[in-house]
């Protein structure tokens, strides 16, 4: 019997990352822990991940007097004198929600607890892109993860197998397979590889992303097919996955105007089947008028 470790395993809840220690890509106590100005840190724009629930998180850092787990940031300021994040960005928006409300812990001032960590560190086969990548993506692997996060996640997780692939990787390399919670041990301890030739895409994403084979085939098929409007509009979680993949059957005009239409409500499939329902009608309708139009002409031309 092989020893299996599966990511969730660990209990879950809604401060999850706030009170307990989640990142897998650094050990913090090896890093000095700093305080900075919150107003000098800056999102990831590789992180698309949904950022929601702050209002919950906002009251478990006052109840806890403080974020007790540090944020990570790159070590790197940007050119603008930034700090840029790679894991943290809910516990810094709640942070900063809770400064706007006048409700932040006052002994801390305007800072957050912070690490820095080079994601050139992780000892893979990878571009540090890619290495920042995966930093960002396993971080956030025990949260709730709406449908737009899961379409990151398959596209994420494509991305880094086929970069191990083309760089003559046979076998998931052990410090990837830990970090993403999917590691198996024999008896003796050993790691055992899982293999990456041989083994089709959707079966490694599917194992990893922790969703069936049938739904990262149908998550492909929309980020494939999707206009750009649409898929703007499903990662922003406006536009439900049933919906999009159902969009996929109209018109790419029909798609821009239904999504022009709808503002402020969530587009579902039933709304969606209603409006191809609508297209259709009109269909047979123009075929009959032209019937019509054809018999007239027939008739005239007769005269």
């Amino acid at each position: 019997m092989s020893k299996f470790k599966r990511k969730g395993e660990e209990e879950l809840q809604v401060g999850a990352g706030l009170l307990s220690p989640v990142s897998k890509t650094a050990d913090v106590s090896s890093y000095e822990v700093v305080n900075i100005d919150m107003d000098l840190i800056v999102p990831n724009e590789k992180n698309d991940f949904s950022i929601d629930e702050l209002d919950e998180l906002a009251e478990l850092i006052v109840m806890s007097d403080g974020i007790l787990q540090p944020l990570i940031l790159l070590p790197e300021r940007n050119p603008q004198g930034m700090y840029t994040l790679t894991t943290g960005e809910r516990r810094w928006r709640a942070a900063k929600l809770l400064k706007e409300q006048g409700r932040y812990p006052a002994k801390y001032k305007n800072t957050v607890p912070c690490i820095f960590q080079d994601p050139k560190e992780i000892k893979l086969p990878l571009s540090n892109d890619t290495k920042e990548l995966f930093s960002i993506m396993v971080t956030n692997q025990y949260r709730h993860k709406k449908e737009a996060d899961q379409l990151m996640e398959v596209k994420n997780w494509t991305r880094i197998f086929q970069e191990l692939k083309d760089n003559g990787e046979e076998y998931i390399p052990e410090q990837l397979a830990l970090l993403a919670g999917t590691a198996r041990y024999g008896e003796n301890g050993e790691y055992e590889p899982e293999r990456l030739v041989g083994q089709k895409m959707k079966t490694l994403v599917s194992a990893h992303a922790g969703i069936s084979e049938g739904k990262v085939q149908q998550i492909n098929k929309v980020e494939k097919n999707a206009s750009d409007e649409l898929m703007d509009k499903l990662l922003k979680n406006e536009v439900s996955f049933a919906a999009a993949e159902k969009m996929l059957e109209m018109p790419e005009e029909e798609q821009n105007k239904l999504l022009e239409e709808t503002t402020g409500e969530k587009i579902e499939v039933k709304e969606v089947e209603r409006r191809i329902e609508e297209i259709e009608k009109k269909k047979i309708i123009s075929k009959e008028q032209v019937e019509s139009d054809l018999k007239k002409i027939l008739e005239r031309c007769s005269q």
